[in-house]
């Protein structure tokens, strides 16, 4: 089987400098690599059947799956921090936890601009030069995810509307479920928000007791997947709104539950789309990804599709 990879025109393996996901310092060794399939931006562009360009699209699109910090999570995550670090990082969410502090600006046009290149065929961007995607490693990257799995009170008997009202219930009160209800928060908020805004859903509490007990769960695999969920039905509505001809038309409502920030975040990082890339904050070694982003505000430029289309040379 091994045998038959390396006979592959698309794989190919080759010593590199490797870092573990624990940290360390490189290690030579050998590794399967992707071949590239291009080695230049010139040649003709791929065929996907581009939206036509509107002013303002009619479609109102609620972005529920990207929320912000609120405004007492930053000191209870630093509260929580210096009694269960050592566990978030045991189970693989530790800047996860770290990087939910941050506050990722919506930037509509951004994502707009992106989501009609977008394929739910093949799940890739279709860009004039190749196609790119968010990757499960952007998501362990980015956003912190884990990739990979290794009687007490039922919080479920709780009930509340509100995250706000939800913190308040207990940061700091010395409940001894306090670990557990911080990690359905950032569950509910910032990784798998279900379908009701501001709620903590019971969808939540069984991948807290895991978490909690020490136990690695794959969220990566799982947010990884409500973006490619949502950016299809972006498509799509962007496409069925195009059809629209006059003012007096309806306007197409769509509500999204992914974070969509990370799409955002994987814009930006990693240099793919500079004209649209603000000044990022500084970060010493080691720091999180999304720190470079945090309190950015989006991109002046308001038409993106002119600096996404001319992004192919320095698109990395």
């Amino acid at each position: 089987m091994a045998e038959q990879r390396l006979n592959s025109s698309t794989i190919e393996e080759r010593e590199e400098y490797m870092i573990s996901p624990t940290g360390g310092s490189p290690t030579l060794r050998k590794a399967y690599f992707l071949r590239l399939t291009a080695t230049s931006v010139k040649g003709p562009s791929l065929k996907l059947p581009f939206l036509t360009p509107k002013p303002q699209w009619p479609l109102k699109v609620a972005f529920n799956g990207w929320r912000d910090p609120l405004r007492k999570w930053r000191s209870w995550v630093q509260t929580m921090h210096s009694r269960y670090s050592s566990v978030w990082k045991d189970v693989g969410i530790y800047d996860a936890i770290m990087g939910s502090i941050y506050k990722i600006y919506r930037d509509e046009d951004l994502v707009f601009g992106i989501a009609e290149r977008w394929c739910s065929e093949t799940n890739t961007f279709f860009f004039p030069w190749g196609e790119s995607t968010v990757t499960l490693e952007d998501t362990l990257i980015l956003g912190g995810f884990s990739a990979v799995e290794e009687s007490r009170r039922n919080l479920a008997t709780l009930r509340t509307n509100s995250h706000a009202r939800w913190l308040d219930l207990f940061m700091e009160r010395g409940n001894v479920f306090e670990h557990e209800a911080f990690l359905s928060l950032w569950l509910s908020r910032f990784v798998l928000p279900g379908n009701h805004l501001d709620r903590i859903g019971s969808h939540v509490f069984s991948a807290t007791i895991h978490l909690a007990r020490g136990r690695r769960l794959a969220l990566g695999p799982a947010v990884l997947s409500c973006i490619y969920r949502d950016l299809g039905l972006l498509r799509e509505s962007m496409a069925a709104s195009a059809e629209l001809v006059s003012e007096d038309d309806s306007i197409f409502c769509l509500t999204l539950w992914s974070p969509l920030g990370l799409v955002k975040v994987w814009a930006w990082d990693w240099e793919r789309l500079p004209p649209l890339q603000p000044e990022p904050n500084f970060i010493s070694s080691g720091g999180l990804r999304v720190a470079r982003w945090g309190g950015q505000k989006k991109s002046e430029i308001r038409n993106v599709r002119p600096a996404i289309n001319s992004a192919g040379v320095t698109f990395l």
